[in-house]
């Protein structure tokens, strides 16, 4: 009963963190990861989960992502702006990709706990979701002479 009153603060981000990990319309077993994941975390570092998801996300705070632009036979790497939606579609893509990398032979709901509190913690070096955003940035920071084919 406790962890749904804390999940009813920030249901909004609960609800589309939740759409992430729903496959082939298994809710109950996704809803079952993300809450106990969520729960050991508010347990751990003895804050709300409303607040613990609002700094994850908050650490993520890309603006500016690359795409793929061809003109005249050449691809180019082009910045360009994104849309808040985006911005939490990338960064749910990032955690479950770095979820997925991981090859410890123990639960998902782990596997999300020990992502979720590396970027919570600021361990960024250790944390590959973290690693894929500030390559990201790196990316863009490159390119931003191409900014001129972003039409």
């Amino acid at each position: 009963m406790e962890l749904k009153k804390q999940i009813k603060i920030n249901n909004v981000t609960y609800e589309k963190m939740l759409g992430f990990f729903i496959k082939c319309g298994n809710k109950i077993s996704a809803k079952r990861i993300v809450d106990i994941a969520l729960q050991k975390l508010s347990l751990s570092l003895k804050k709300s989960i409303g607040v613990i998801l609002k700094k994850i996300f908050s650490r993520f705070n890309t603006i500016i992502e690359v795409k793929k632009v061809r003109y005249r036979r050449g691809l180019h790497i082009v910045p360009s702006p994104i849309r808040p939606e985006r911005n939490f579609y990338l960064t749910m893509k990032w955690i479950l990709q770095s979820i997925r990398q991981d090859k410890r032979r123990v639960g998902t709901n782990v596997k999300l706990y020990s992502e979720l509190l590396k970027i919570y913690t600021g361990k960024g070096s250790k944390s590959k979701s973290l690693n894929k955003c500030n390559q990201n940035k790196k990316l863009v920071l490159e390119n931003r002479s191409n900014i001129h084919f972003r039409w």
